[in-house]
């Protein structure tokens, strides 16, 4: 009896160790740390960049380790753009701004690449790209005295001198009053390519003669730093644009879907209209009510159907029409303010 007890107690404890050797087979095993990756995204292969501009170098990784980058030329490094940076984030990212090319100038033929500070085996390296070295960039108009009194639509060579540019400027118009600050009038002509001269039929875009214009010229990449300004001068227009609008009764309320008869008086324009809507000084959705709309062949008015576009308020009794010069956009007049029922 003593024999089955005791054969019976160490086939209990037999199975009790078996079980416990069985969970321990069944505990999760402790997950290794990922490998090290680094996956360049920006820039890309072909990109056009510029030394004046922002370069965003951006990588996808599964490393926070530190890392360096490297800017290359040819294949050959060019020069260390940052030692040590933190590797945090989402997504690597680094704004590489006005950088150096390290002498090396323009190129198709650059490359970034970004190695892990703990595993040189670790990194990844961009396609090839163009950077435009801009640093010497020069632009300089002629005139040191007064630029002659120009009379609107005459022909008026526009001339510069020019350096290490991009090869394409834009030119603008701005105007100097008297006691205000300066301000763009218009865009003469934009991503012009950098001949040195431009013909420009002389405009004061509607507004009228006066003697503080000047021209101001910017490469198209480097439009901060390599830029110019003229000496003012004056600008002879006696014919300006008027478009006079009627049909809307100041403070009158109108109904959705209610057709309302717009009028308008133009003079000296080349008859094309647009029309838009805004609640106050802003314009509703960025939505037109109707473009170059042909005035010329007598038609004078424009019947709308009364709409808020979905505007959501809390102002409803600010809404205005304004009406523009299809091709003079300085030629423009605005409603009084009525209210659109809601």
């Amino acid at each position: 009896m003593r024999k089955a007890i005791s054969f019976l107690v160490l086939s209990v404890l037999i199975g009790l160790l078996a079980i416990q050797v069985g969970c321990s087979k069944d505990e999760d095993p402790v997950t290794p740390p990922p490998a090290c990756s680094i996956t360049m995204t920006t820039p890309r292969g072909g990109d056009q960049l510029s030394t004046d501009a922002e370069i965003q170098i951006r990588w996808k990784r599964t490393t926070g380790d530190n890392v360096r980058i490297d800017l290359y030329k040819g294949g050959i490094i060019a020069g260390n753009i940052e030692a040590d940076h933190t590797n945090s984030g989402a997504d690597g990212f680094y704004p590489w701004i006005n950088p150096e090319t390290f002498d090396n100038g323009t190129g198709d033929d650059y490359s970034i690449k970004i190695t892990s500070l703990k595993n040189a085996d670790c990194s990844d390296q961009t396609d090839n790209f163009r950077i435009e070295d801009l640093s010497n960039c020069f632009l300089k108009f002629p005139w040191k005295l007064d630029i002659p009194d120009q009379i609107a639509g005459n022909d008026f060579p526009i001339t510069w001198a020019s350096e290490h540019t991009s090869g394409f400027v834009d030119l603008e118009l701005w105007l100097d009053p008297f006691m205000q600050a300066p301000f763009k009038v218009n865009d003469i002509a934009l991503n012009l390519e950098d001949t040195g001269s431009y013909s420009w039929i002389v405009d004061s875009y509607n507004l009228g003669t006066k003697s503080d214009y000047f021209f101001k010229i910017s490469d198209v990449a480097a439009s901060q730093s390599c830029k110019d300004s003229s000496v003012p001068f004056t600008i002879i227009d006696e014919v300006i644009c008027n478009i006079g609008l009627g049909g809307i009764l100041p403070g009158n309320i109108y109904t959705q879907g209610e057709v309302l008869p717009i009028f308008f008086d133009v003079e000296n324009s080349d008859g094309f209209v647009d029309l838009e809507l805004y609640v106050g000084n802003e314009r509703v959705d960025d939505w037109s009510i109707v473009k170059n709309f042909d005035t010329a062949n007598g038609t004078l008015s424009y019947d709308w159907t009364v709409t808020d576009k979905g505007h959501p308020g809390p102002t409803f009794n600010a809404f205005n029409i304004r009406v523009f010069d299809s091709n003079a956009p300085n030629c423009q007049n605005k409603s009084e303010n009525f209210t659109i029922a809601q």
